[in-house]
């Protein structure tokens, strides 16, 4: 299973207009995924039992009609992710998915999460080490997180988890905020209050073009 029930769980979904008509369409997708998956996985089951897959999908479906389409999403990905597979998952920031992303980009270091880019409203973010979501823990959002990552290994988790860790669909489906609106990281100096928009993002050190040797101390030569 590479890549390929993306546009087949969400082409119907979410263009559904009644409530109703949108839980049958939906549980129609995860039965899908989940047949199709059982059926053209050649290891689905190493990483978990049948009965841990099996109960997934079940408490998935059974909570549709309580959930928003990116949080169903998200479950999916977290079913597909029982498979510990890199190579089989759904890429949540595709079109259509409803999941957006703060005008913040971050990365892992040896030392924790920091941020790399920032919108102008938040540029004093850049270079900073979070210390919370929400306050929560950011290993523990992490954690949290991760479950929508078919991963293999942790670095592997931690890499995919970037957009994760700022996009607020994600951290409403894994629970760090009650809602998908904005989210309040902590650095070891202060707290930004983060909300979708904001601009294009800043870089803390463009790289600037280096000379070629023969032109550098020109006047010395």
């Amino acid at each position: 299973m590479r890549h390929v029930f993306a546009a087949c769980l969400l082409a119907g979904s979410l263009l559904a207009q009644g409530e109703p008509e949108r839980d049958r369409m939906w549980r129609e997708d995860i039965d899908y995924v989940v047949a199709e998956l059982s059926r053209t996985h050649p290891s689905l089951l190493s990483r978990v039992t049948q009965a841990d897959f099996d109960r997934a999908a079940a408490d998935l479906r059974n909570s549709i009609s309580s959930k928003s389409d990116p949080q169903i999403i998200a479950g999916i990905s977290r079913v597909l992710a029982l498979a510990r597979d890199g190579h089989t998952d759904v890429n949540l920031f595709q079109a259509n998915t409803g999941f957006r992303v703060y005008p913040i980009r971050v990365e892992w270091f040896s030392d924790g999460l920091f941020v790399t880019q920032a919108a102008t409203p938040y540029a004093r973010a850049i270079g900073k080490r979070i210390v919370a979501i929400a306050g929560t823990p950011v290993e523990t959002a992490y954690l949290a997180l991760r479950e929508f990552v078919s991963y293999e290994n942790d670095p592997f988790a931690r890499a995919r988890s970037h957009n994760l860790l700022v996009s607020p669909e994600a951290l409403q489906a894994a629970g760090v905020i009650p809602s998908p609106g904005p989210a309040e990281y902590e650095f070891e100096e202060f707290k930004l209050t983060i909300d979708v928009g904001g601009g294009s993002l800043l870089t803390p050190h463009p790289a600037q073009p280096l000379n070629p040797l023969n032109l550098r101390n020109a006047q010395l030569n």
